[in-house]
C-alpha cells in the first residue's frame, strides 16, 4: 500500500508538471554593471547549473540559446555585461549569464532561445570588429565566443602613417570615450576614419603617445590642437595591460613621439 502511494504521488507530481509547462515561461534581464560582473565573475558558481548552447549577433540582435532542467516553475537569466573593452586586437568585451532556475524541481530537459537588442545593453557598436566572450555563470569553463574581427573592409581598419623622425603626419589631438597613455584619453587623431558598422558613425584612426624621445619630453598635446609629428610604432610599452571602458574608439596603434610641431 506504502509503494503504491508513493507511485501515485509521483505520478501525479509528474503530471502536474507536464499539464503546467505550456504555461511556465522563462525571463531574461540586461544588466550593464561591472561590479556585478566581476562579483559573478569571482564568484565562479553564480546561480543555478545550465549549459551554453549558442549565442549569436547579428546587427543590434542578440541570440541566446541555453539548455536547464526544469518544466515546473519560471525560470529567469540574466545577461550582465562588463562595461569594459580591451584594447586587443580585436577588441574584446565579456558577457557573464547567470541563472536563476526559481527552485524548480523538474527534471525535463528544456531548450530556449532568448532574442534581445544587444544595443539596449551596451549600445550601438560593430560586434563584427568585437569578439564577446559569453560565460556561463554557473562553470565558468562553460563559455563561448561570438563576434570577432572580421569587417567586410577589414584592411580598412588598420591604421598606416608615415613612420619616422621628422614632422611630417598631420595630427588633431583628440580625446577618445576610453584610452590609455601618456595623457590619458587624449590622443592623435589622424585625417582618416572608418564606418563604424552604425550608419552614420565612423570611428577616427588614433596614434597612442606611450612614449617621448628626450628630444619631445616636454611636448604635451591640447585637446583639439592640430600638429605635425614625427612618431614610430611601439607595441611594448607601460599602458598596453590597462583596461579600458565602456567604448571602443577606435583603430589604433601605441606610438614614441619623435617629433613635435603646432599646427598654426
Amino acid at each position: 500500500m506504502r509503494t503504491f502511494l508513493y507511485s501515485l504521488i509521483v505520478i501525479l507530481i509528474s503530471a502536474s508538471c507536464s499539464s503546467h509547462r505550456d504555461n511556465v515561461t522563462s525571463r531574461l534581464t540586461l544588466t550593464r554593471s561591472s561590479t556585478e560582473y566581476s562579483k559573478a565573475l569571482k564568484n565562479g558558481t553564480n546561480g543555478d547549473p545550465f549549459t551554453l548552447r549558442d549565442f549569436i549577433v547579428k546587427d543590434d540582435s542578440a541570440y541566446l540559446t541555453v539548455s536547464y532542467g526544469g518544466g515546473c516553475k519560471e525560470h529567469k537569466f540574466e545577461v550582465i555585461w562588463s562595461e569594459k573593452y580591451h584594447k586587443t586586437d580585436p577588441p574584446e568585451t565579456g558577457i557573464i549569464v547567470v541563472h536563476d532556475s526559481n527552485g524548480d524541481n523538474c527534471k525535463s530537459l528544456i531548450t530556449e532561445t532568448f532574442a534581445f537588442n544587444i544595443a539596449e545593453l551596451t549600445g550601438p557598436v560593430a560586434y563584427n570588429t568585437v569578439l564577446i566572450n559569453v560565460l556561463n555563470g554557473a562553470s565558468l569553463s562553460d563559455s563561448l565566443t561570438a563576434g570577432g574581427w572580421n569587417p567586410p573592409d577589414r584592411d580598412a581598419y588598420q591604421v598606416v602613417f608615415p613612420q619616422g623622425t621628422e614632422c611630417q603626419v598631420e595630427v588633431t589631438a583628440s580625446t577618445v570615450v576610453c584610452g590609455a597613455g601618456l595623457y590619458n584619453n587624449l590622443w592623435l587623431a589622424l585625417n582618416d576614419s572608418v564606418s563604424s558598422g552604425v550608419p552614420g558613425h565612423y570611428f577616427k584612426k588614433y596614434l597612442q603617445p606611450v612614449a617621448l624621445t628626450d628630444a619631445t619630453k616636454g611636448f604635451v598635446p591640447v585637446p583639439g590642437k592640430k600638429y605635425l609629428i614625427g612618431a614610430t610604432i611601439q607595441r611594448e610599452h607601460p599602458y598596453q595591460n590597462v583596461v579600458v571602458c565602456l567604448a571602443f574608439s577606435g583603430p589604433s596603434v601605441p606610438v614614441k613621439i619623435n617629433c613635435a610641431a603646432e599646427l598654426k
